[in-house]
């Protein structure tokens, strides 16, 4: 973790609606570096309405 503490300036925990959305915006930062880190296959993979809060 040392090393990606050197070479990125963000590091986003969770590729959700949420998390893919921040490093979404940030990434306009062109000289921004974003590390983003998902457990799961795919981005977004356990999205749903019942845990995003929707109606």
């Amino acid at each position: 973790m040392g090393d990606l503490l050197r070479v990125y300036r963000v590091i986003i925990i969770g590729a959700g609606i949420i998390g893919a959305s921040i490093a979404r915006l940030l990434s306009k930062y062109k000289n921004l570096k974003i590390f983003l880190v998902e457990k799961e296959p795919d981005v977004g993979w356990g999205a749903t309405k019942a845990n995003t809060a929707i109606i």
